[in-house]
């Protein structure tokens, strides 16, 4: 059997599989209690943890999600990012669809950041391979 590969929006990936698009997702997505009601994962094959960038020059720090409330906040759809940005009131999340949108408003947000000039949120939450 030869493995047929389908690029799918992250916002739609579970969704497909449980729709029978495609039998299985390999990608990393992150084991939730919810998501183990109806999804069956594999052993874990990579990890990561959350990881906040801001501009170079913003100085502020943001030690918990708390401290954004009241700031722009940029996150995936459907990911772990966005319900947990989305569980603290007063932060004002913006999402993307998929890699594709989220990519291309990124990067130059990631090199406005390291100059100093990101100015869509307060910041951007990612996920970092550990």
């Amino acid at each position: 059997m030869k493995p047929e590969f389908v690029t799918t929006k992250w916002s739609g990936i579970i969704a497909g599989l449980q729709a029978g698009k495609f039998d299985m997702i390999v990608n990393q997505v992150g084991i939730t209690d919810v998501r183990k009601q109806t999804l069956d994962f594999s052993p874990a094959y990579t990890y990561s943890n959350a990881q906040l960038i801001q501009r170079k020059d913003d100085t502020r720090e943001f030690k918990s999600l708390d401290k954004l409330k009241g700031k722009k906040l940029d996150v995936a759809l459907g990911t772990n990012y966005m319900d947990m940005a989305k569980a603290v009131p007063g932060i004002d999340v913006k999402t993307y669809p998929g890699a594709p949108e989220y990519l291309r408003d990124q990067a130059p947000l990631l090199q406005a950041a390291r100059r100093g000039r990101h100015r869509h949120g307060a910041a951007l939450l990612f996920c970092r391979p550990v």
